[in-house]
């Protein structure tokens, strides 16, 4: 994989961690712009100094929030985020409901299976709590995240992804609003494959804070973002 000039090492090391767990066309073109689109540059020495800790997690962020199934779900108000983690509820919930029906029908089961059910049991049931767990983690990650307005202005992905984002920064702090303005301007140009002439400025994304302010000063905030 090619990295742009100053990519960190803890950024290098968690692309190509996640390059071996996708398979989607998709999902590469995302991990090749992160790694190796030059306007990278100005996003890691803006982080310049940061630990290997921070590094990773933005890096994650910025790929993860920019994964069209999660982004079809942050454009959606939190109460119709239907999509995030679904896989991991999805497994969850038949490994649960396998063990429920191994345990009603335990003389069947024990006599067809070809191992121990009493040593599969709590393995179902384990599998099944660790699934549950990483949704609900997933899922509450994002619950607080505001969906962009329906009548607001600009694309309500780009928007979702910055909302995102922006939470992501305000964790690990460290960045001023503006440098968080420029860093998340950077970012979007990035993973939307946005050509030079065609680019999200911080302007734009400090117009969008503001009025996301203002949103929430009126009592709007919880609902949607600008």
């Amino acid at each position: 994989m090619k990295f742009c000039r100053n990519a960190p090492d803890a950024a290098k090391r968690m692309l190509s961690e996640i390059a071996t767990q996708v398979g989607d066309v998709e999902h590469f073109r995302i991990i090749d712009a992160l790694a190796s689109d030059d306007r990278m540059e100005e996003i890691w020495e803006t982080v310049a100094g940061w630990p290997d800790a921070q590094i990773s997690i933005l890096t994650r962020s910025a790929y993860f929030y920019a994964m069209p199934c999660i982004l079809a779900d942050l454009v959606q108000p939190p109460e119709k985020r239907v999509g995030l983690g679904q896989a991991s509820y999805e497994l969850f919930f038949w490994a649960k409901h396998f063990a429920d029906a191994l345990e009603r029908h335990r003389v069947q089961a024990d006599e067809l299976w070809p191992q121990p059910v009493e040593d599969l049991l709590p393995k179902l049931r384990e599998f099944s709590k660790q699934l549950y767990d990483r949704w609900f983690a997933v899922w509450s990650s994002l619950e607080q995240i505001p969906a962009p307005n329906l009548r607001g202005p600009g694309d309500r992905r780009e928007i979702a992804y910055g909302n995102a984002i922006v939470g992501t920064l305000e964790h690990i702090g460290g960045l001023t609003r503006e440098r968080q303005d420029e860093l998340i301007a950077a970012l979007t140009n990035v993973v939307f494959f946005h050509a030079e002439g065609n680019e999200v400025q911080a302007e734009t994304i400090r117009v969008r804070r503001r009025r996301k302010s203002r949103a929430i000063r009126a009592g709007e905030g919880d609902k949607s973002d600008a």
